[in-house]
Formats: C-alpha cells, sequence, structure tokens
C-alpha cells in the first residue's frame, strides 16, 4: 500500500513538473529578428532670407530758380544775317554814355551800334535795315547748378489782343564789350545779358489789317523760356514799332 502511494506521489510530481514546463514553453515568446538602426535624416537646409532691397536714391535738390528777364526789345526790321557780331546796342543797364561825334560818323557808329545792315547803304546806294531784337537779363544764385537756357517761342501782342509768332534766332551774350557767339547755357553765381534777333510778325494782323497803323501801336513781347527743363513765361513792358532809320547821302 505505501508503495502505490509513492508511485502515486512521484507520478503526481511529475505532472506538475511537466505542466509547468509546458506553460512556461507556452508563454515563452521568441524574441523577434532586432530591426537595423538607421541614421536619422540631415536636417533641411534653414530658408536664406530675402536680400532687403536697397534704398533708393534721395531726389536730387531742387535747383536754386535762375532770374530771368526781358530788359529791352527793338521792333523794326528783319535784316539778312551775316556781317558784325553786334546786332543790338550793349544790354540796356550797361550802355556807356558816348560823347558828341560829328553828324556823318554819329550815323555810321548808330547804324552798326543797333544792328544796322550797311551793306552799300554806307556809300547811298541801298537804304539801311536795322535789326529786331530782344535783350534777356539772366542771373543764377552760387548755389544753382549749371543750366540750359533754349527760347521755346515769342509772341508779338497788341493791345485790341491780336498776336502773332516770331522767331528768335543767334543767341549772344555781352562779354569785354562786345557780343559773341553764346551756347545757351548759364553757370552757378553767373549773370548773363544775351540778346537775340527776331524776325518780323504779322504786322497786317497785328494792325488788324492795316499795317501802317502799327507804328506807334502798344506791344507786349511775350517769351516762352526754357530753364533747366522748366518753361516759364516773360512779358515786357510795352513798346513800339518804331520807324526803320533810313540815312540819305
Amino acid at each position: 500500500m505505501k508503495t502505490d502511494g509513492l508511485r502515486a506521489g512521484v507520478a503526481f510530481a511529475f505532472a506538475l513538473i511537466a505542466s509547468g514546463c509546458t506553460g512556461y514553453l507556452e508563454t515563452e515568446s521568441v524574441p523577434a529578428a532586432q530591426q537595423p538602426v538607421e541614421d536619422p535624416p540631415p536636417p533641411l537646409p534653414e530658408p536664406t532670407p530675402p536680400t532687403p532691397e536697397a534704398d533708393p536714391p534721395p531726389p536730387p535738390l531742387p535747383a536754386a530758380p535762375i532770374e530771368a528777364a526781358i530788359a529791352s526789345a527793338q521792333l523794326l526790321e528783319d535784316c539778312p544775317d551775316g556781317g558784325s557780331l553786334i546786332p543790338s546796342p550793349p544790354p540796356a543797364a550797361e550802355a556807356p554814355a558816348e560823347p558828341a561825334q560829328p553828324a556823318a560818323q554819329s550815323t555810321r557808329k548808330m547804324a552798326v551800334d543797333s544792328g544796322v545792315a550797311l551793306g552799300d547803304s554806307a556809300r547811298g546806294f541801298a537804304p539801311m535795315c536795322t535789326q529786331s531784337y530782344m535783350q534777356l537779363s539772366l542771373r543764377a544764385p552760387a548755389d544753382a547748378i549749371a543750366q540750359r537756357v533754349r527760347v521755346v517761342q515769342v509772341k508779338v501782342i497788341a493791345q485790341s489782343g491780336a498776336s502773332s509768332i516770331i522767331t528768335a534766332r543767334q543767341p549772344q551774350r555781352w562779354s569785354d564789350s562786345v557780343y559773341v557767339p553764346w551756347d545757351e547755357s548759364i553757370a552757378p553765381g553767373e549773370s548773363i545779358q544775351s540778346s537775340y534777333k527776331l524776325s518780323a510778325p504779322d504786322w497786317t494782323t497785328l494792325g488788324g489789317g492795316n499795317e501802317a497803323a502799327t507804328y506807334g501801336l502798344p506791344l507786349t513781347l511775350e517769351v516762352e523760356l526754357e530753364i533747366g527743363g522748366v518753361v516759364r513765361t516773360l512779358r515786357s513792358p510795352q513798346i513800339a514799332r518804331e520807324f526803320p532809320a533810313r540815312v540819305v547821302t
């Protein structure tokens, strides 16, 4: 009997051991194959900040205004070009007083100084021609910039409102007591007395259909003058058409 009980106990013990091993085998998992470790991706490059736009250059300083005025004008005739470089008298502000001269010499001097085309008139073969002209006075302040001057338009206006457009040509400037060709430029701090020859207006229009009525008729000269790209309008005091000088020999 004891042997049977011992056998039963041993069998029970083996059963427990077998059941325990089987549970261990059933519950123990086989480790999975280890995945290789990958290197992390490289960091993305930081975006380049946009290049700031350069500040625009400051606007140029406005040029100091140049003073301009019609110093004088004479409406007589439109003479052929050529000859003396003195198309008009000295500037009104600079005209010197001259001593008395013999009549013949004075007449010839007047002809040259006023822009008269002598031709054969000095010998009495043809009438003189007295050139129409205008004189402009220009002054640039010391803080101005060098600029160009251009006559855009010249208009003769009668009191009635009738008008006629004329042309200005051969710009000259007063220098060392004589008129010399001028390139219509003016430098800072410079003062210029200039002269332009003028063509003849339509006298019949200005006289209301009667050319003879224009002698002594009050007229105004209106000049559109461009200085440094800016056009301004100048007006003269009243002037009158004069009778042309005639010398009888």
